[in-house]
Order: structure tokens, then sequence, then C-alpha cells
């Protein structure tokens, strides 16, 4: 199984995340009891939800939840493509910018019957994360002038007659 992502913070503990999923299963495991054997791929968008600032004193521990849609493929003996709405459940442990991140998600298949049907099923995480620092770009140029001239007071120009 593999599986990436790319997180983005957004504010007040909300982030976006987009993630892809790649799994391979043989004819020893029976998936959902109707896949002998086959590959998945899926494509999610996930909004989640971090619980990180109401857990003051522990700054390693990041707890959230999230709900998002997906897109599954399964190839097995017939070939199947189907949305899916997702509910994820998940913590992600710190330690400076590294991670561990351990992550449920419930997919159900927007077909006839999204309740009781063979494509709904469960997708358990385990991922390394990397933090990126947050850069605080206090030298911005967008407030800078790039002409000496703008800087000087109204009626102060160099060839200009009062």
């Amino acid at each position: 199984p593999t599986h990436l992502l790319v997180d983005r913070y957004l504010k007040h503990g909300f982030s976006m995340e987009l993630s892809a999923s790649f799994n391979q299963f043989g004819t020893n495991k029976m998936v959902n009891e109707a896949y002998h054997s086959g590959m998945m791929f899926s494509a999610d968008l996930t909004a989640r939800y971090s619980f990180y600032k109401f857990l003051q004193n522990t700054k390693w521990l990041d707890p959230y939840l999230g709900i998002g849609l997906g897109l599954t493929h399964v190839n097995t003996v017939s070939s199947a493509m189907y949305p899916t709405a997702n509910g994820v459940v998940g913590v992600n442990f710190w330690i400076k910018n590294f991670g561990i991140r351990l992550q449920g998600t419930a997919k159900f298949a927007l077909t006839s019957n999204m309740y009781f049907n063979d494509r709904n099923y469960l997708h358990y995480t385990g991922a390394l994360l990397y933090r990126f620092p947050k850069k605080y770009n206090t030298k911005s140029n967008f407030h800078k002038p790039n002409h000496k001239w703008a800087k000087q007071k109204p009626g102060k120009y160099k060839g200009r007659s009062k």
C-alpha cells in the first residue's frame, strides 16, 4: 500500500488535504466478500478540523476529524470507478517538524444504495509526516516603493516649479 498526501493549514484549526492511495490485494484475502484479487487507486479531497488548540499544554498531540469527497477505481475481474463520500478520524503525533499520522477513513460509494453495497470500505493509514516551517516575510516588497521620487513629499519634486 502507498499513500501520498499534501495538507494545507487554513485558519482556526481548519485545513484542506489532497491525498492519493494505491493498493494491491492478492488471492489470499477477499475484500468486502466481493473482490478476490486486483488493485485499487483512490484520490480524495478532505476538509479537516484539528482539536490541537483545545490541548493547550500538549504540543505533540493533534487529533482531528474530517469530511470529504473522493474517487475510487477498483481493477479486478471487472473495472469499476465511482465517487465516494468520506468521513475521517485521525491523530498526528509531532516531534518538532516531524510526525506520525494514524488515520481511519470510512468511504461510502455514491451509488444507488449508498449504505449497503460492496463498494463501501474502511481505509486505514499510517504515515510519516514533515511539517514545513512557517516563513514570516517581514521584508515584503509589496509596500516598498520602487522609485525614489515616490518617497518625496508633494511639491518637492525636482524640475517642478511652484
